[in-house]
C-alpha cells in the first residue's frame, strides 16, 4: 500500500513538472510570436524596405539565448 501511494505522489510530480515546462515553453512562443510581429511592423513602416520581402523569424528557447533571423531577400541600391 505505501509502494503504491509513494508511486502516485512521484506520478503526481511528474504530471505538474511535465505542466510547467509546457507552460514555459508555450509562453516563449507567444513573446517570440509578439517579437516576430512588432518586428515586421517595423520593417514594413520602413521607406526603404518597404518592396522587400523580408520576414523576421524569432526563436526562444527554453535553455540558450533568444534568437532573430531574418530570411528574404531586398533590393540593394549601389552607392557612386
Amino acid at each position: 500500500m505505501l509502494v503504491a501511494i509513494g508511486g502516485l505522489l512521484v506520478l503526481s510530480a511528474l504530471v505538474v513538472l511535465g505542466v510547467r515546462v509546457l507552460g514555459r515553453r508555450e509562453a516563449a512562443e507567444e513573446a517570440a510570436s509578439r517579437i516576430g510581429v512588432d518586428l515586421a511592423s517595423v520593417l514594413a513602416h520602413e521607406p526603404r524596405l518597404r518592396d522587400a520581402a523580408i520576414l523576421p523569424v524569432v526563436t526562444i528557447p527554453l535553455a540558450t539565448r533568444p534568437s532573430v533571423e531574418l530570411t528574404g531577400a531586398s533590393a540593394v541600391a549601389e552607392r557612386a
